[in-house]
């Protein structure tokens, strides 16, 4: 079944709704990214608390590296929180293709340890250039769709077609029981036509052709 880009106005509604469920699932994985360096820096600010007050050169030197990696804790805990507006509103920021399937396989993780499934990414990536904000949630949605058609300990296998198309091999498909929910097929293939991917979804290779217009770059 393969699916053409249609208005994006049609479908704003539809894909937003979709995006949302996206995000519902990958957000363990973006707390705790969030959580990570604000733990760190509470725990450098308990060091430097428990610091004596009549320190040697070293102790001195020891707490000033303390509170440097305190800053640099606190700065990366900002940035990751805004960070987070980015899956909210368009920012208009692009990013290659290689990045892109490594950010998404890393937000899977909880799906993946859960169940035992593994992603295998492609060995040789093109850097294509793809719109960050729906390139991030077409490829997701991909994903974890895929993922909810595998059996427990499954691999997914990701390879890059030309610069143009991805294709994902599934070499054992789940049989007929219950799946997870993470996103239906129709939930993906609205989505990604929404935002002008081309996807086909109709056997056990399925394949996601990115817009045209974004294909330029390298």
């Amino acid at each position: 079944m393969a699916v053409s880009p249609v208005s994006r106005r049609a479908l704003s509604t539809s894909a937003a709704g979709v995006q949302f469920k996206v995000l519902g699932q990958v957000f363990p994985v973006l707390r705790h990214e969030v959580i990570r360096p604000i733990s760190n820096a509470a725990l450098a600010a308990a060091m430097l608390r428990q610091a004596p007050e009549h320190a040697g050169a070293d102790a001195t030197a020891r707490q000033d590296d303390l509170a440097a990696d305190l800053e640099s804790m606190l700065a990366e805990s900002t940035a990751e929180i805004r960070r987070l507006t980015d899956w909210l509103e368009d920012s208009g920021e692009t990013v290659t293709l290689p990045d892109l399937l490594e950010q998404c396989r890393k937000l899977v993780f909880t799906q993946m340890l859960r169940s035992g499934k593994q992603i295998r990414l492609p060995e040789h990536c093109p850097a294509v250039v793809l719109p960050a904000f729906s390139g991030r949630y077409v490829v997701l949605a991909w994903l974890l769709c895929l993922l909810d058609t595998l059996p427990e300990g499954a691999e997914l296998r990701v390879e890059a077609r030309d610069a143009q198309v991805l294709q994902a091999h599934r070499t054992v498909v789940r049989p007929d029981t219950p799946a997870h929910g993470y996103v239906s097929v129709d939930e993906f293939l609205s989505l990604s036509a929404g935002h002008g991917w081309i996807a086909e979804c109709d056997s056990a290779v399925w394949t996601l052709q990115f817009p045209a217009e974004e294909t330029d770059g390298a």
